[in-house]
């Protein structure tokens, strides 16, 4: 029994384009990359000052990163709360099989308590993703800051904080030695 054609071309593309690769290279191993001769500029992104010149602490960051954590964790209660009371429902529809809410017109209340609690679970797997990558951006900032403030000894006293009143305005400025 012959296979048929389509079989037979994509085997074709295979082989041929496996032939290529080994041939481009040489019959040698592709060249490793890493932060050295890197086309996308690792070194340069490693190297950036997240702090901006000591202006930035990481505080949004951090704030960021508690309120995503603290709405994933919401997401997962609340999922685990669904669950547990499609369960019941499910429960309660076999014993009871003419209750009017268990009827299968208005929908299978067990599915749909289901699909509640996956819902949930599946919008807080992102919010969790996020909230690591904002406390791991808020730690690097931090971090930088205080390398920057260790650099820069002199203006670590200095800070000018505006006020604003009903009668009027001003400009304090602290300075410590």
């Amino acid at each position: 029994m012959r296979p048929p054609a389509a079989t037979l071309a994509l085997l074709c593309v295979t082989c041929v384009s496996a032939q290529l690769g080994a041939c481009a290279h040489g019959g040698a191993a592709p060249p490793v990359i890493n932060s050295e001769n890197s086309p996308t500029g690792a070194n340069e992104a490693a190297d950036r000052d997240l702090s901006h010149g000591g202006s930035e602490r990481g505080a949004v960051e951090f704030a960021l990163a508690g309120v995503t954590g603290a709405l994933s964790i919401t997401l997962i209660t609340l999922g685990g709360v669904q669950l547990k009371r499609s369960y019941e429902i499910r429960d309660y529809c076999d014993d009871h099989t003419t209750d009017p809410a268990c009827t299968p017109l208005t929908g299978d209340p067990y599915v749909a308590g289901v699909i509640s609690s996956s819902l949930s679970f599946f919008f807080a797997v992102p919010s969790a993703i996020a909230s690591g990558f904002l406390l791991r951006r808020g730690l690097r900032t931090r971090r930088d800051y205080d390398v920057w403030q260790a650099k820069n000894p002199g203006l670590a006293g200095a800070r000018v904080t505006p006020w604003l009143r009903r009668g009027g305005g001003g400009v304090g400025i602290n300075l410590r030695f």
